[in-house]
């Protein structure tokens, strides 16, 4: 009910966190492909926080990955997929939060 109040006015942006979370896969798939019609016939941007990435591999042209407020990876999904040489973007995700946290740990150690 939410995402149909955000988008009665037609939006020029639209900023959704976890869009489809918690609902069946058929009513993702319509929020989805209302989301998508929406920015193709009116022109809104979607800035979509997500963890699913198989949602964001759908919905989105381009990705921003943040780790500790640093953007880590940008672009289109298939460049940043190529670019850290792995097979989708949910692998990505996994390397950035297995290298991340590594680093704080690192970090950790350093400071005491």
């Amino acid at each position: 009910m939410g995402i149909v109040k955000a988008t009665l006015h037609r939006p020029r942006l639209l900023v959704l966190d976890e869009p489809t979370a918690s609902l069946d896969p058929e009513v993702a798939m319509r929020v989805r492909q209302g989301l998508l019609d929406l920015a193709r016939t009116d022109g809104s941007t979607l800035l979509i926080s997500s963890h699913d990435m198989s949602e964001v591999e759908k919905l989105c042209e381009r990705v921003v990955f943040l780790a500790h407020g640093r953007v880590v990876a940008d672009g289109s999904p298939a460049r940043v997929t190529e670019s850290f040489g792995r097979s989708g973007l949910e692998d990505v995700f996994l390397h950035l939060a297995a290298t991340q946290s590594l680093r704080a740990d690192a970090e950790r150690t350093d400071r005491s």
